[in-house]
């Protein structure tokens, strides 16, 4: 069970507002008095899915894909998975037939 509390201070903007000047700053206190280890876990699932759908987003959406939950402690960079990988050349296979053409013919070598 966790204990304590810790304070961040964070700064937000209105989703119309495009000026980063006009951000307001919140301290924000996160009391874990009394969380469970299922919570905690289950806090720490919710964020690791926001983020990995923005990392997709950007870089390729995988039909599957595993992540350690350390990987996402703070300041840690997501790293790039075999699945992801994938996902990325499939998109470049299925819009560019030169990409397809070349992917096809590297997999052909791989087999001989």
């Amino acid at each position: 069970m966790a204990t304590g509390k810790v304070t961040y201070t964070v700064k937000t903007r209105k989703d119309d507002d495009t000026l980063k000047a006009n951000a307001v700053a919140t301290a924000l206190t996160i009391v874990f008095d009394g969380t469970t280890d299922d919570d905690l876990k289950a806090i720490s699932a919710k964020q690791i899915v926001v983020s990995r759908q923005g990392y997709w987003r950007k870089h390729g959406i995988p039909k599957t894909d595993t992540v350690s939950a350390k990987d996402f402690a703070h300041g840690a960079r997501q790293s790039l998975t075999v699945e992801v990988a994938e996902a990325v050349l499939l998109e470049g296979a299925k819009t560019d037939p030169a990409v397809r053409a070349r992917l096809i013919a590297q997999l052909q070598a791989m087999t001989k």
